[in-house]
Formats: structure tokens, sequence, C-alpha cells
């Protein structure tokens, strides 16, 4: 009898990045110019646009994001990250998080 390895499944994990609230402001002018950064294997990450000049932490996007998924993985964790957009240096890492998709999969 042989043991074959579990067949990879494909999948794709689908969002809406719609709204931030109360992101700290990053800039000397007190305003940040907000972007969010999501992925589960960091070679596949998405980007938003920028929000510029965003002056009370309450940025707006309306951003689909379609993020490839291969079945079976070990720790499936969809990470969720808030950046402050720099022109002159390094982007300002403002907040993040991070889902573990394991307990919304369900394959029969």
């Amino acid at each position: 009898m042989a043991i074959a390895p579990e067949p990879i499944t494909e999948f794709e994990v689908r969002f809406v990045v719609w709204e931030t609230e109360d992101m700290e402001m990053m800039d000397v002018e007190g305003t940040s110019d907000i972007y969010i950064v999501s992925y589960i294997d960091q070679k596949d990450n998405q980007k938003t646009d920028v929000h510029y000049r965003c002056q009370d932490g309450n940025a707006s996007f309306n951003w689909r994001n379609l993020l490839p998924l291969k079945l079976p993985i070990q720790n499936p964790l969809l990470t969720v990250q808030v950046y402050d957009k720099d022109i002159f240096s390094s982007d300002d890492y403002i907040s993040g998080a991070t889902i573990n998709l394991k307990d919304l999969m369900t394959l029969s």
C-alpha cells in the first residue's frame, strides 16, 4: 500500500479593506499618509493605495484583496499591517493584526 501526501488544493482568500479608525498621526504636521499591506505569504503581499494627508486617523479605501492560499498549510495566518508612507525615509509602521484562518476553513 502506497502512502501519498495530501494533494495541494488552491484557494483564494477574498476580503475588502474599507477604512481605518483612530490611527496614530506619524508626520510632524499631525497627519499620516496611510496605506495597508496584507499577506498570507510575504511573497504575495498586496498594498492598498495611499490615503494622503489623513488628519484624524480615519482613512477610507474600498480596496479588494485576493490572496492565494494553498492547502494543506501548517499555520494559515492572514497578516494586515498599517503604514505611514514617507518619501525621504523608510515608511513608519503604525499598527497591525494577525488573523488565524484555520478556524474559518472547513473542507469536506
